[in-house]
């Protein structure tokens, strides 16, 4: 019997290879099977494909490659896939990329990885992904990183995620961003935080947020901060709100300032409170002004007493507004000043009251002013 392996090239070239065993393509040198035509590539059974040697896998052209089925692909062992060049892998498509084993994609070279289309990469399933090892993982372009799906995003692990390139985090659709699990937000890299956009921030779900810890949230910057919503704010716990930069809360919204619980609001340091601008100081609801601590109060600055409106003034009690600098006091708008609550002016000190200019006094109710007298 002839050898398949002793025909001439032109002879090779006309067989059907669908019948071919594996005997027989191991008899093959790789110039042989590098003459192949596509269709008698992919007529070759998948468990002849398996024999072929590592060295003729490659050889094959590009060509080759992508006209190898998807069952074919499957049967290619880990040596066979590792001896792919990164031209060869380029080529792989989406269908061929996705029914390579999560073990043995995560065998190949990570020039491979880096090599796939982002139409491949988008095919993974979420176990594949979730099988690329660290380096493979880093090897991700940005552009390979911005078509990972939210399962694909979620299947990578927190020590993984915390390696990748910043620019691939930042790369990380929406989606992929909010479907991360709290452990694994709470991995990321404080260089990894800082470099997330404003549209990711704002895509971090508030379970994320109460999980970030002190040194990530204090690597956020003023833009971020100014991209909380309401609810993400009020997720993050006084603890780690109070070690935020003050640059940081000053960028929160109104509505965001507004969403703070009472007691988180209480435990702002004074650099931060005194950091607040008018708007964000006139923003804070009845509750939070009466929670604040008599040195928040007296850290406030003249312009921000002025921004105080008439409710917030009459939330302060009079223990507390009997604290506050006479140069506040006397900052408070007549509104302000006619809001008091008789016991509020009862508890003014002598300089407190020393320091009212005539249009303060002129506001002063009756009430107050039998309650100064009496």
């Amino acid at each position: 019997m002839v050898s398949i392996s002793s025909l001439s090239n032109t002879f090779v070239r006309g067989l059907d290879f669908s019948g071919v065993t594996s005997t027989e393509i191991t008899s093959l040198t790789s110039d042989q099977i590098s003459i192949l035509s596509t269709g008698q590539i992919s007529a070759i059974t998948t468990s002849a494909i398996s024999s072929i040697s590592t060295a003729a896998i490659a050889q094959l052209s590009v060509d080759q490659i992508y006209a190898l089925t998807v069952y074919q692909i499957s049967y290619l062992s880990t040596d066979q896939l590792v001896s792919l060049s990164t031209s060869q892998a380029a080529v792989l498509t989406s269908a061929q990329a996705s029914a390579i084993s999560g073990a043995n994609l995560a065998k190949m070279e990570t020039a491979d990885i880096a090599a796939l289309t982002t139409a491949a990469i988008a095919a993974l399933t979420s176990a594949q992904v979730g099988n690329l090892t660290t380096d493979q993982l880093v090897a991700l372009g940005t552009a390979q990183a911005a078509v990972l799906t939210s399962a694909q995003a979620s299947a990578i692990s927190g020590a993984n995620l915390a390696k990748m390139e910043t620019a691939d985090i930042a790369a990380l659709t929406t989606a992929a961003i909010a479907a991360l699990t709290t452990a694994n937000t709470a991995l990321l890299s404080t260089a990894q935080i800082a470099n997330l956009s404003t549209m990711q921030v704002a895509a971090l779900t508030t379970a994320q947020m109460s999980k970030l810890t002190t040194d990530q949230l204090v690597a956020l910057g003023t833009k971020q901060a100014a991209a909380l919503t309401s609810a993400q704010a009020s997720a993050i716990s006084g603890a780690n709100l109070a070690k935020m930069e003050t640059a940081d809360i000053a960028a929160l919204t109104t509505a965001a300032i507004a969403a703070l619980t009472t007691a988180n609001t209480a435990l702002l340091s004074t650099a931060q409170i005194a950091n607040l601008s008018t708007m964000q100081v006139a923003a804070l609801t009845t509750a939070q002004i009466s929670n604040l601590t008599t040195d928040q109060l007296v850290s406030l600055s003249t312009k921000q007493v002025v921004a105080l409106t008439s409710a917030q003034a009459s939330a302060i009690s009079g223990a507390k507004l009997a604290t506050m600098e006479t140069a506040d006091i006397a900052a408070l708008t007549t509104a302000a000043i006619a809001a008091l609550t008789t016991a509020q002016i009862s508890n003014l000190t002598t300089d407190q009251l020393a320091s009212l200019s005539t249009k303060q006094v002129a506001a002063l109710t009756t009430a107050q002013l039998n309650a100064l007298l009496s």
